[in-house]
């Protein structure tokens, strides 16, 4: 999933994979759209993407209204919490801690709390 409409391959962040056992067409309307556009001689394929149950509301860009979109709220964090991590909100990174060329921590503040700062460490 490293293509224009998918920004996980940029910055170094790497590949975002698909969720497992990802279905290719999620509706049945997809595939139909797909046959009649390869009978017309257009080339095209599926645009791959994490979502469960979208309801081609078409304002993809700006947010599911359905959380479809298997976007970060809905499918990293809270795997992430239910691991143990802990969420922070309004809280600016403002260096990445270094160690052997790997990240293992960061230095932070509160966005508003002027004089609160964080430093977490990776486990």
């Amino acid at each position: 999933m490293d293509g224009v409409h998918d920004m996980g391959g940029m910055d170094g962040f790497g590949r975002v994979e698909p969720e497992r056992n990802e279905p290719v067409f999620h509706a049945p309307w997809e595939g139909r759209v797909l046959a009649m556009q390869r009978a017309l001689g257009y080339a095209g394929a599926r645009i791959p993407c994490n979502e469960r149950g979208c309801l081609g509301t078409g304002v993809c860009a700006f947010g599911c209204p359905q959380d479809a979109k298997q976007a970060m709220h809905v499918s990293y964090v809270p795997r992430a919490q239910a691991a143990g991590a802990r969420l922070y909100i309004r809280c600016r990174v403002d260096r990445i801690l270094l160690s052997g060329g790997r990240a293992i921590g960061v230095n932070a503040r509160f966005e508003g709390e002027p004089g609160r700062e964080l430093r977490a460490l990776a486990r």
